[in-house]
C-alpha cells in the first residue's frame, strides 16, 4: 500500500478528529474490520471490541470497545454469493449511480434504525459506521442521517449526486487511485495506490494489506 495523495475538502480541513488521521496501519486495521461484516462467523472479540450479537445479522456487525467508549458498526458492501443478496444490492448500488441512495432503501432503512438503537442503548458511547463499497456509502449516509456519527468509507460507491450533495463533514474516505467506484467521492479523502493488480482496485484486499 502506497500513499499517492491526501485531498482535504469541506469544513473538516485543518482540524480532523484523531480517527481522521490514519496512516498505512490505520488504514489496514479498518480494512480488515470492514471485512468483517462478510463472515458468517466473526470472531467474538478483536481489536475493535466484543461482538454484540444481538445487533449484528448477515448485513452488519457491532462491536463494543470498552475502553474507548465506542460502538463500531461494519457494514456489509454488495454480496452477489446468493441470488436474494444479490438482487437486493443491485437495487441499492443503482441507486447511487443514478439519483443516489434514500433513506426508503431496504438496506439503507434498517442500517439508520439500527444506529439510532444503538445510540440509545449505549449513550455515552460515540458510534462509528465503517464500510466497504456499497457498505461505505451506506456508512456515510447514516453520518449525513446524523451528525453526531462518524464513519469510514472504504472505495465507497459514488454517483453524480455525490458531488452535488457533497460528503458529510464527520466522515473519513479512503480510496484507491484507479478504483472507477468510487471517482466521484467526495470530502476528506486520502487517496492511496494499489501494489496489486490496477484492474482490481476496487477490491477490499487493497486495503487490508
Amino acid at each position: 500500500m502506497k500513499f499517492q495523495k491526501l485531498e482535504v475538502r469541506g469544513t473538516m480541513a485543518g482540524k480532523q478528529p484523531s480517527f481522521l488521521q490514519l496512516g498505512k496501519k490505520g488504514i489496514q486495521r479498518f480494512g480488515r474490520f470492514a471485512n468483517v461484516s462478510y463472515e458468517k462467523d466473526p470472531p467474538q472479540v478483536s481489536d475493535f471490541g466484543r461482538l454484540l450479537e444481538k445487533f449484528s445479522d448477515d448485513d452488519i456487525k457491532v462491536y463494543q470497545d470498552e475502553a474507548n467508549k465506542v460502538i463500531n458498526v461494519s457494514i456489509r458492501g454488495s454480496d452477489f454469493s446468493s441470488a436474494e443478496r444479490g438482487k437486493r444490492d443491485i437495487v441499492s448500488d443503482l441507486k447511487i449511480m443514478t439519483l443516489g441512495i434514500d433513506n426508503n432503501d431496504p438496506r439503507m432503512f434498517f442500517s439508520n434504525r439500527l444506529v439510532k438503537t444503538l445510540k440509545r442503548a449505549y449513550p455515552d458511547y460515540q458510534i462509528r459506521t465503517i464500510g466497504f463499497s456499497l457498505g461505505a456509502r451506506i456508512a456515510q449516509e447514516i453520518t449525513r442521517n446524523q451528525p453526531d456519527v462518524e464513519s469510514v468509507a472504504l472505495n465507497p460507491a459514488s454517483g453524480l449526486m455525490d458531488v452535488i450533495k457533497g460528503a458529510p463533514d464527520n466522515s473519513k474516505t479512503i480510496r484507491v487511485s484507479g478504483d472507477p467506484f468510487s471517482a466521484l467521492a467526495q470530502g476528506n479523502v486520502t487517496t492511496i495506490q494499489a501494489e496489486k493488480n490496477p484492474l482490481y482496485a476496487h477490491a477490499l484486499a487493497n486495503l487490508m494489506d
